[in-house]
């Protein structure tokens, strides 16, 4: 009877798909609240704060290697299920201090990553933005074991190095960018009211462009699928890129992304198809278990 449940389940999981495409018609704050409407409400399930570390440290942030890495620096420590993965420790996209630590938004992890502890204290509440490399104060960077803070412009991998000037603006290194700005147009749709105006993080050009230039990748896809299996929902940026500017009143006059119709219906089509064939060759492998059970 068992068998027959998992294999049950494993046949439904070939129809799961990422989530619903909004109306063509939409945009703006009328697109953004459709968005909260069918990708939120009765779907989030809040974890609260201690369950939703767990689920980064032991779960959802832990790569093929088995290690958590740092956004910010690339500092690697190894996965646990525990609440704070000394020195690695759960960076608020959107500083606590601005919702006033108050839930949903305290422990949803769409806007939690993990981060070096010195880094995340660097950054505190600032907003993000480009700092000039002349003006920069600080530059962080994983180090073998450990963390390297620099006060020169970086003779190579400039890329991989955040930056930091003053409590004034931090940047965040190249590939955490387009995350980044995902991951708070997830916020801000989500949680209109309670963080003050988008701008205040970040202006709203330069994430746009982060967002162009560091599109979706394989991780990022995988991070959202992970946390769907935690907390019940996914952040439409992620398996929709194509609507952040309609959503969030940019014009598509770069090219870079590409029209919503075509994409958005090969991108579900993908999702979907990933998910069959994971499908497939978990059933495979169980039906390879039974046989072998019947013929011992």
């Amino acid at each position: 009877m068992k068998t027959f449940v998992a294999i049950s389940l494993m046949l439904l999981s070939l129809f799961s798909y990422a989530g619903p495409l909004p109306p063509n018609d939409l945009s703006g704050e009328t697109l953004r609240t459709w968005l909260q409407d069918n990708w939120h409400k009765g779907k989030h399930n809040d974890l609260g704060y201690n369950e939703a570390r767990r689920a980064m440290y032991s779960f959802i942030d832990v790569g093929e290697d088995g290690m958590v890495t740092g956004v910010y620096t690339g500092f690697k420590q190894a996965s646990k299920d525990t609440t704070f993965l000394n020195p690695i420790n759960a960076e608020h996209t959107i500083p606590q201090s601005w919702f006033d630590r108050k839930p949903p938004m305290k422990s949803d992890l769409h806007h939690l990553f993990p981060t070096h502890k010195d880094v995340n204290s660097a950054r505190s509440n600032s907003p993000f933005g480009e700092i000039d490399d002349d003006t920069t104060e600080k530059w962080y960077i994983a180090s073998g074991a450990g963390l390297k803070k620099i006060t020169h412009i970086p003779a190579t991998e400039i890329d991989s190095y955040s930056e930091s000037r003053g409590g004034e603006v931090f940047e965040p290194r190249e590939d955490h960018k387009g995350n980044l700005a995902r991951a708070a147009y997830y916020f801000y749709t989500m949680y209109p009211d309670s963080a003050g105006d988008i701008t205040k993080l970040a202006n709203k050009d330069v994430l746009f462009q982060w967002h162009l230039d560091d599109p979706v990748d394989d991780a990022e896809k995988i991070r959202n699928d992970r946390i769907e299996q935690k907390q019940g929902n996914r952040n439409p940026y992620i398996d929709h890129p194509e609507i952040v500017a309609r959503a969030w009143g940019h014009e598509n006059t770069t090219g870079t992304v590409p029209d919503p119709d075509i994409t958005g219906n090969i991108n579900s089509l993908k999702t979907e198809i990933a998910n069959m064939e994971a499908a497939l060759a978990k059933l495979k492998a169980e039906l390879a278990r039974l046989q072998n059970s019947l013929t011992d």
